[in-house]
């Protein structure tokens, strides 16, 4: 490699060989023939001296182009540089501290912290202390999200950019999920409901307790965490990766058993899914939307896998069951409220799944974190298998869903004036502490008043995140009557319920502007609750805004990373100026 010693020297030797050259041009050459007088003269000195003057000229005109292209250049450079330092600056910020949360993520998986290979316990924290609660345990839940943020297996993976590290984090998920799959535990069995037990031991062995069980989401989405790894194997195509496929994730020719752990998921899904439950607070039984959302994605992008594999009798069933599911997402929806309810008591369900329970809720707005989890884990911006092989309807549920924005903004609200750290800013769009629900009253130990959560308030960034790469795709923002609040409040402007605003209007720009804006706030809110600038626990104290709860929560941190990649891929889809379609 040269120095730049050596290459001015080299500039200058091109430079002087260049002049050599053009002295030896003939300099009564072209540059003297004209039209009237296409046959030169003789040489003589005064021929030659205009020529050296010509040349000269020519020289000068050079130089003095090549040093205003630089002071443009320069300027151009000066320019750009002082437009967006902070951003830049800010992005890169974001992605050391993504990288360094999913560092201290590694840390709660496997032997590292005493566990099995493969198991993702929860939180360090044992109960060691009064202020701590004992959270050593894996969660099916929590394990399978966590996994879904370490590693996208889609179509552009392959095993030049896909790391053996990954993958043997992931053969290791796999290969923990298989026992303990089989074993029976107080939900029951592989064939009979244990698949929905939602904790176990960080051995692997089950969790006898008392608990609220079951929890019927666990298997759906460990289902969508494994199935993009499924394709990616089936892509690269070596005879192991299909013998992979058949003997440990999904095996067309059977139904359940050990080492299938995909199509068992899946089965469980498909029988039962209209069976309530418990949320994913482990708190209410009843029928969550969270969870229904999650189980109609993983029937849809199962369906898919059924067919890439010729399971047709398992696509066929896997997509029948979706569509019957996705009809009862109505059931959620409240024209009162203009919000979808977080849990409802009845699905309204036809006599093909009469078995049903009805469950009696307490009383509650309904209005809470799972439904921004919803979108962020199962709204219709995600390819469900990362793989684009759905052959199904897929609900609208999604970025720029005037229902989902309405659902977003009114989850928001419903925390104004509850907690004191947020008393200092007028406006949620300046980037408000969230917790669970508004009527919480878990403390991260025991119950008095609940407190804020890293994984919401980061969920609602991601959420604004989305809907600004989802506006800017399809070039226009459609106000409606539920969303003019939103629009509006954001904007601090007013906007009108009938009219479109387009692409090419300056509102468009400053709406999207302030989605990332306000989407940074939030996310700025649960950067600066971290102890020691990256240490994240559970929760954060509404009073004084303190780490609180269990410490080093393996979700805190995963919710870190997938609301930084939503930023990243909004800024990329704005930097390269998507179009709508």
């Amino acid at each position: 490699m040269t120095n730049g010693h050596d290459e001015v020297e080299a500039g200058s030797k091109a430079d002087s060989e260049e002049d050599l050259e053009l002295e030896n041009v003939e300099e009564d050459g072209p540059l003297l023939l004209s039209a009237q007088n296409p046959h030169p003269e003789p040489k003589s000195s005064s021929l030659r001296g205009l020529a050296q003057r010509q040349k000269r000229f020519k020289v000068a005109v050079v130089v003095i182009t090549i040093i205003t292209l630089s002071f443009i250049v320069l300027g151009l450079e000066f320019t750009s540089s002082n437009v967006e330092p902070e951003l830049d600056s800010f992005q890169e910020t974001l992605k050391v501290e993504s990288e360094r949360a999913r560092e201290l993520l590694l840390r709660n998986i496997g032997p590292r912290i005493g566990a099995g290979d493969g198991l993702v316990v929860a939180s360090p924290s044992k109960g060691e202390k009064s202020y701590l609660p004992d959270y050593y345990y894996t969660w099916t839940r929590d394990s399978a999200l966590v996994y879904r943020s370490l590693t996208t297996f889609d179509s552009s993976s392959n095993s030049e950019n896909t790391s053996s590290h990954d993958e043997l984090l992931h053969r290791a998920y796999v290969q923990s999920q298989i026992p303990i799959q089989t074993r029976s535990n107080p939900s029951g069995g592989l064939e009979d409901g244990g698949l929905n037990e939602p904790k176990f031991q960080i051995d692997g062995s089950s969790f006898l307790g008392n608990w609220g069980r079951p929890q019927r989401d666990g298997p759906a989405l460990r289902a969508l965490a494994l199935i993009p790894y499924a394709h990616f194997l089936l892509d690269r195509g070596y005879p192991a990766d299909h013998s992979y496929v058949k003997e440990n994730l999904y095996n067309p020719d059977k139904m359940r058993g050990t080492g299938n752990v995909i199509k068992n998921d899946l089965e469980e899904v498909a029988h039962r899914w209209w069976k309530g439950g418990f949320d994913l607070w482990e708190e209410v039984n009843g029928h969550h939307f969270f969870t229904l959302i999650v189980s109609l994605r993983a029937l849809q992008a199962g369906s898919s896998l059924a067919d890439r594999l010729n399971d047709s009798g398992a696509q066929e069933y896997y997509s029948k069951q979706a569509e019957s599911l996705e009809r009862k997402f109505e059931s959620f929806w409240s024209d009162e409220k203009e919000h979808y309810l977080s849990s409802v008591s009845s699905l309204n369900l036809d006599d093909d799944n009469d078995d049903a329970a009805i469950f009696s809720l307490p009383d509650r707005q309904w209005s809470d974190c799972s439904l921004p989890l919803s979108l962020i884990h199962a709204g219709d911006q995600i390819d469900i298998d990362n793989y684009g092989y759905s052959n199904n309807t897929v609900i609208g549920f999604g970025p720029a869903d005037p229902k989902v924005i309405s659902t977003i903004y009114r989850y928001i609200q419903s925390f104004d004036g509850l907690y004191k750290i947020n008393n200092n800013k007028r406006s949620w769009t300046q980037g408000w502490a969230l917790g669970r629900y508004r009527e919480d009253v878990y403390d991260g130990v025991g119950k008095s008043k609940g407190n804020p959560w890293h994984i919401c308030i980061n969920a609602i960034a991601q959420s604004l995140y989305l809907i600004e790469q989802r506006h800017y795709e399809q070039g226009y923002i459609e106000p409606t009557e539920i969303t003019n609040s939103f629009w509006t409040e954001l904007m601090n402007e007013r906007v009108n319920n009938d009219r479109r605003v387009e692409r090419y209007e300056r509102k468009f720009e400053l709406a999207l502007r302030r989605l990332r804006e306000v989407g940074d706030s939030f996310l700025n809110v649960s950067r600066n609750a971290m102890e020691l600038g990256e240490r994240m626990s559970e929760q954060i104290g509404r009073d004084n805004g303190k780490p609180i709860g269990a410490r080093d929560l393996t979700w805190s941190y995963a919710s870190l990373m997938t609301a930084v990649k939503a930023r990243e891929d909004a800024v990329s889809k704005a930097d390269n100026g998507v179009k709508g379609a």
